[in-house]
């Protein structure tokens, strides 16, 4: 995810996510975690704020929203 999270980050200005922190229910039929990132809202916003100047959640549940970095 880092490495990836760099090149976008060297491309682009701003990020948009719209973040799921729901587990997968797929991936138990392969014996397989497809969803590695579940976290809650707060760890996202905290994540996203140390490589983007301003963080804004646009709202949504605890389980399903959208995050904006900026700058």
């Amino acid at each position: 995810m880092d490495h990836e999270r760099l090149k976008y980050e060297r491309m682009h200005r701003n990020l948009y996510c719209t973040i799921s922190g729901r587990p997968d229910s797929w991936g138990r039929h392969i014996n397989e975690v497809l969803h590695l990132t579940v976290k809650p809202r707060e760890w996202w916003e905290r994540e996203i704020g140390k490589h983007w100047k301003t963080v804004e959640s646009l709202g949504g549940s605890n389980k399903v929203f959208e995050i904006v970095g900026r700058g």
